[in-house]
């Protein structure tokens, strides 16, 4: 197996180019074998392809076509908040296994707790 086919099966939602991309950006060959990677290099990419796939956009439309009673469909995929912040969460855990920068925004914004009652 190699390691960009091992980055494909991370999630359904990564395609060819999201794991091509990350393979270029660390410097790994796309046809390089999984057992050949460094454990760092494998989690890093992985983490890599996490962050990618929170940061396309949240649905990916599918397709529908018909003719006479034929009708043939094709389902899109939707990511929603709490699959981002699970997927986030997994990625900032390898990345500090590793000491790795985190150069991703928070997703929260400022948070106010009220306790008490206005009156």
């Amino acid at each position: 197996m190699t390691l960009k086919e091992y980055l494909l099966a991370v999630n359904p939602l990564v395609n060819d180019g999201m794991a091509e991309a990350v393979l270029a950006e660390r410097g790994i060959a796309v046809d390089a074998e999984l057992a050949d990677i460094e454990e760092k290099q494998r989690d890093l990419a992985k983490a890599d392809v996490m962050m990618a796939v929170c940061l396309m956009p949240a649905t990916t439309g599918g397709s529908e076509e018909q003719v006479g009673n034929w009708k043939q469909k094709q389902s899109g995929s939707t990511l929603t908040a709490a699959n981002c912040l699970a997927l986030r969460r997994f990625a900032r855990r390898l990345y500090r296994k590793w000491d790795e920068p985190w150069d991703y925004p928070s997703m929260g914004g400022v948070r106010v707790n009220h306790r008490g009652m206005c009156i």
